[in-house]
């Protein structure tokens, strides 16, 4: 457990530094392995999730063929699909949270494609010849995007033209796209059109080049939380417009509560208007970035904002069921030193973080931030908060 209070009256503006993307590190870590063997990856996070990926895939090349995914949904998804292009019998684990995630439809769609994975204590995978696979493969979308993309990526391994149906009304659509995106700039012959994605066969290229990950927006959205909530100039570094993250979107929400920003080289600049007016209500969709749900709902539960959120049915599926732990958590802040419980989630623990400009509060099992964002308590500190370990 942590104890946080801002015991820093300073004006001078915070210079942030933050971690690479794990959405972007993961797609091309998958892409490096199964196209591009000579593909340099630069500023690759240190994320847990990031983290078991590399080491699942470089555990495979000295021999071993059970993999471990951690707690990573995106891990998990993206290995069941690039173990069905191996040929080889391979076993993958998985925390028990992470089984008590959606993974089934992927599953399905990929038996029912003409691979062979099957799930009891752990997903088991048969070598299959793929020239026996189906060209047309069917996904639901209703429960995760990643179950599209981790089809998407293996789809040019084919030795044939594939077509993918998207089944449902997607969630998280942007991240697909992101997948579509940086196969593309890749030179992968494939492409999404309404719902369906076609691919068409790629042989491995050895050319050598470069390609440095992009800082992670979804991280930067605590810290303009900060920006937003105590009226301070804030310096974020090693970020810029990205065309890839969704979660860029935060920068729309803080200048509706203003805030406003500028890029200068490698960095943004957040300045607050001194006066300001805060609307009473907000409406919002997250369809295509939820991960900044848990951001705002604070902000605006914090500024006494009426938040109408849409596009947020699925996160119930997400580390925790982010909706109903966050009306749990906010609770809490009528109480005088409020105690909040992460459950075991990431992004719940950094954006109840955010909550200490307003009161001391304590956090329990602050350790979760390193599925994503490791350096995220250190980092919080430079805001001017005291942060101090105490026991459970």
């Amino acid at each position: 457990m942590v104890f946080i209070n801002n015991a820093n009256d300073s004006v001078m503006p915070v210079t942030i530094d933050l971690e690479a993307s794990k959405s972007i590190a993961n797609r091309m870590i998958i892409l490096q392995n199964l196209y591009f063997p000579q593909l340099n990856l630069y500023n690759i996070p240190l994320s847990d999730d990031t983290k078991y990926l590399f080491n699942a895939l470089e555990n495979v090349k000295t021999g071993s063929n059970t993999l471990y995914a951690g707690d990573g949904g995106t891990t998990l998804r993206f290995l069941m699909a690039w173990a069905m292009v191996q040929n080889k019998e391979i076993t993958i684990n998985a925390s028990p949270s992470l089984l008590k995630r959606p993974f089934i439809e992927l599953v399905k769609a990929l038996n029912n494609s003409g691979f062979d994975i099957r799930f009891g204590e752990n997903f088991e995978i048969r070598p299959t010849d793929l020239n026996t696979i189906k060209p047309r493969w069917q996904i639901d979308v209703t429960q995760s995007s990643q179950f599209a993309s981790a089809l998407a990526l293996i789809a040019p391994a084919m030795p044939f033209d594939v077509v993918i149906d998207l089944k449902g009304n997607s969630v998280s659509s942007s991240y697909l796209d992101m997948t579509i995106q940086l196969m593309q700039f890749m030179g992968l012959s494939i492409k999404k059109i309404g719902n369906k994605i076609t691919s068409r066969p790629f042989q491995k290229s050895y050319q050598k080049f470069d390609f440095n990950i992009e800082s992670d927006w979804s991280a930067a959205s605590y810290f303009v939380g900060f920006a937003i909530l105590e009226r301070r100039e804030l310096i974020i570094q090693n970020i810029s417009k990205s065309v890839l993250q969704p979660d860029i979107a935060i920068l729309k929400f803080a200048e509706t509560l203003g805030v406003n920003h500028s890029f200068e080289e490698n960095r943004i600049i957040l300045k607050p208007f001194s006066n300001f007016n805060f609307p009473t209500k907000i409406i919002r969709d997250y369809t295509l970035c939820p991960d900044i749900y848990p951001t705002e709902k604070v902000i605006c539960h914090l500024l006494n904002i009426e938040l109408i959120a849409s596009g947020i049915e699925h996160l119930q599926h997400k580390e925790s069921n982010r909706v109903d732990v966050l009306n749990l958590e906010l609770q809490k802040l009528v109480l005088e030193n409020p105690v909040f419980d992460t459950h075991h989630d990431h992004r719940i623990a950094m954006s109840l973080a955010l909550c200490a400009a307003r009161k001391n509060i304590k956090i329990k099992n602050p350790e979760v931030v390193s599925k994503s964002f490791p350096d995220f308590w250190n980092q919080f500190k430079k805001l001017g908060f005291n942060i101090s370990e105490i026991g459970e």
